[in-house]
């Protein structure tokens, strides 16, 4: 990132369009693996479309700006309202015109939100260990693959503790 200084001689962080773009291209290929049925260049997308976000997220995190209270509130705020105003909204509209059932809470219900919930997760497990030196760091990373491999692997479900960690793992690859 590029420092440059305003009018009022005042330092201004620039974005960096790189990142952007590659947000931009990963928007869609998301649209690209939903909007199609199954075909290799869908299996290939999304074998990194999702880690391809949790890694810029991680990329973008800034561990010293807030302390944890702070940083949980504010992504509370973020995050998780979001998750749970658009659910409501869903399962309204889903539910008022016949799409959904109230049994469908259960089962990957609106999968289209688990992103916001396991960034959530996913971001407060990662507060302390990316305040550790690179070796640690790495070891984490280590560590939440392997757990998300061994934990509820049967289960396919979104909300899955393995998604978790699987995320925890790319989230903190950005962090390096």
């Amino acid at each position: 990132m590029k420092m440059t200084t305003d009018f009022q001689n005042s330092p201004t962080i620039q974005r960096n369009t790189t990142i952007d773009i590659a947000k931009g291209i990963g928007i869609l290929l998301v649209y690209f693996a939903h909007a199609v049925n199954d075909c290799y260049p869908k299996n290939v997308i999304c074998a990194f479309h999702m880690p391809l976000f949790f890694f810029l997220s991680g990329l973008l995190f800034n561990p010293q700006k807030y302390l944890f209270g702070e940083f949980f509130r504010r992504r509370l705020k973020s995050l998780i309202i979001p998750l749970v105003t658009f659910t409501v909204i869903g399962l309204g509209i889903g539910y008022s015109t016949g799409m959904y059932n109230l049994s469908y809470l259960g089962h990957g219900f609106l999968p289209a939100h688990w992103f916001l919930f396991v960034l959530f997760l996913s971001e407060m497990m990662c507060y302390w260990p990316s305040k550790l030196n690179k070796i640690l760091l790495m070891s984490c990373i280590v560590s939440f693959s392997i757990i998300g491999l061994c934990v509820m692997p049967q289960h396919e479900v979104a909300y899955s503790l393995n998604s978790v960690f699987h995320a925890s793992a790319f989230y903190l690859s950005g962090t390096l």
